[in-house]
């Protein structure tokens, strides 16, 4: 909702154009539609994009403005931009709308989200007679790579 004041200084709602954010849920569901009917766009730096991103085009915050016309043939489609956690695509999102964009969506929570909600698909092993802490410390002893306790010894 957007709030505007009158004379009589009164705040008065009216009925936000502007699209809600998106969850990871939703996304999820409509990243796996054979066809995707929306344009993505990553707004984290370079670095950021290539350690882990979920596709779409790269624009970095900080050049988003000066990169408009990357994006205006996708002025009428719904444009989500998503960041490390969100505050970044918010900003984003601002700065689409102000120049016009009007179906924008910010992907709640970004990449760490996106993250979390994927590890929580991944199957959990419970080993029998094993309190849930021993599974880890067993799936840990099977994992081929060195490991240190919290003192630094190998095990």
């Amino acid at each position: 909702m957007l709030t505007w004041y009158t004379k009589t200084s009164e705040p008065q709602r009216k009925p936000s154009i502007l699209m809600n954010d998106i969850t990871i849920q939703e996304f999820k569901q409509r990243e796996s539609e054979a066809e995707k009917d929306f344009v993505l766009v990553d707004v984290r730096e370079p670095y950021e994009h290539d350690e882990f991103n979920v596709g779409g085009m790269l624009i970095p915050l900080g050049e988003i403005t000066a990169q408009l016309e990357k994006l205006a043939p996708h002025r009428e489609k719904e444009i989500i931009v998503y960041c490390r956690s969100g505050q970044r695509s918010r900003m984003a999102k601002m700065l689409l709308e102000q120049s016009g964009f009007a179906k924008v969506r910010n992907l709640e929570g970004g990449m760490m989200a996106y993250q979390i909600a994927l590890a929580a698909s991944w199957p959990s092993y419970h080993l029998p007679g094993c309190e849930p802490w021993r599974n880890q410390i067993a799936l840990a002893a099977s994992w081929p790579y060195e490991i240190a306790d919290h003192y630094g010894n190998k095990q």
